[in-house]
C-alpha cells in the first residue's frame, strides 16, 4: 500500500491547497520605504521585519543625541564627525530596503502566502507609523536639537543668509539665556522665529544712544555688530538709533540683531518673555550662498558666538 504525497503547496493537517504568489521586489522596496522592515514582512520574514524596524527607531535617539555631543566639540571634530552620522543613518536605511529586495527575488516564482500578507494589513502599519511613530520621532528631536536656515541678514556677520545652523534645545534646560548668547525664540505676533543676540537681561536699564548700546549707563562692547547706515535716525518714530532708557521686566530680555540698520527686534517690538526662547544657537553645518551660487566652505563648522 503506497503513500501518499501531499503537494508541497497542500496543508499537510487539512488538505487543502495553501495559496501561492510571487513577490515582487519592487513592492518590497517601495514598503521598505514606507516603513522600515515592512519590505520583509511582505515577504513573509516578519521577525526579521520587526527587528529592522527597531533598529532605525533605537538609531534615532543614538544619532540625535551623538549630534547634540558634536556641536559642542571643537571644530575639527564636529566636522570629522557630523558626515558619519549621516553615513551610518544612510547605510542603514539602504541595507534594509535592499535586504527586502533581496529576499522578494527569492521568491519571484512562488511563495506561500502567511495570514498577515494583506494589503490592507500594510496599509494600517503604514498608517499608524507614518501618523504616531514618525511623529513621536520627529517631537523628540525637536525637543533636542533643531536645524534651521537663516532667511535674512539680521544677524550679519555673525549668521549669513543662507547659513544653515543647529540649535540646541537643551541649552536652556534649566538655566536662563545669558547676556551675549544668540538665541531663537518664537513670536506669536509674527508667527515665526528669530535669531537674535541677548542685550538685556531682567532689571537691566537699556538705552541706544547714536546706535551705541548702554547697559545699567554703561557702554557695551560689541565686537560682533556692524552698522550699514551711517545716518543717525532720532525720534521715538524711528528707534533705531535712540531708543530708551527702559528697564527690562522680570520674566524678560532685550533682544537686537546684529546687523543693527538691518534687523526686527526689541526696538521695534519690545523685550520678549523668556518663555518664547527655545534654544541656543550652537554651529554652522552648512552654508550657501544664493547670490554667487557657491558653498561658503570657510563657515561649515563655525561656532556661533
Amino acid at each position: 500500500m503506497k503513500t501518499a504525497v501531499l503537494p508541497e503547496n497542500q496543508d499537510k493537517s487539512t488538505g487543502e491547497s495553501k495559496k501561492t504568489t510571487k513577490r515582487k521586489w519592487w513592492v518590497a522596496g517601495i514598503l521598505s520605504c514606507l516603513c522600515s522592515g515592512l519590505g520583509q514582512v511582505y515577504c513573509g520574514r516578519l521577525k526579521r521585519g520587526i527587528i529592522l524596524f527597531m533598529i532605525p527607531v533605537m538609531l534615532t535617539f543614538v544619532l540625535v543625541y551623538s549630534i547634540l555631543l558634536a556641536i559642542r566639540l571643537p571644530r575639527f571634530f564636529f566636522l570629522i564627525t557630523l558626515p558619519h552620522f549621516f553615513i551610518i543613518a544612510i547605510c542603514v536605511e539602504l541595507f534594509i530596503i535592499i535586504d527586502a529586495i533581496i529576499i522578494a527575488n527569492k521568491y519571484k516564482d512562488s511563495y506561500q502566502t502567511k495570514p498577515y500578507n494583506k494589503w490592507y494589513v500594510y496599509l494600517i502599519v503604514i498608517v499608524i507609523v507614518q501618523l504616531g511613530v514618525v511623529p513621536m520621532l520627529k517631537s523628540f528631536r525637536n525637543d533636542v536639537i533643531q536645524a534651521y536656515i537663516m532667511p535674512a541678514e539680521s544677524m550679519a556677520p555673525t549668521i549669513l543668509r543662507g547659513d544653515f545652523i543647529f540649535i540646541d534645545m537643551t541649552a536652556y534646560s534649566p538655566k536662563s539665556p545669558t547676556r551675549g548668547d544668540v538665541i531663537v525664540f518664537y513670536s506669536p505676533e509674527h508667527r515665526k522665529k528669530f535669531a537674535k543676540r541677548v542685550i538685556g537681561m531682567p532689571g537691566d536699564t537699556v538705552e541706544i544712544r547714536k546706535k551705541e548700546v548702554f547697559i545699567n549707563g554703561k557702554q557695551m562692547d560689541e565686537p560682533y555688530k556692524i552698522h550699514s547706515d551711517d545716518r543717525i535716525l532720532h525720534g521715538s518714530f524711528v528707534p533705531r538709533d535712540t531708543y530708551g532708557p527702559i528697564i527690562i521686566p522680570v520674566e524678560q530680555i532685550f533682544v537686537l540683531g546684529d546687523n543693527r540698520d538691518k534687523s526686527l527686534d526689541s526696538r521695534i517690538f519690545g523685550p520678549i518673555e523668556l518663555n518664547q526662547v527655545e534654544g541656543k544657537v550652537a554651529r554652522i553645518y552648512f552654508s550657501w550662498d544664493s547670490v554667487n551660487w557657491r558653498i561658503r566652505c570657510n563657515r561649515i563648522g563655525q561656532t556661533v558666538q
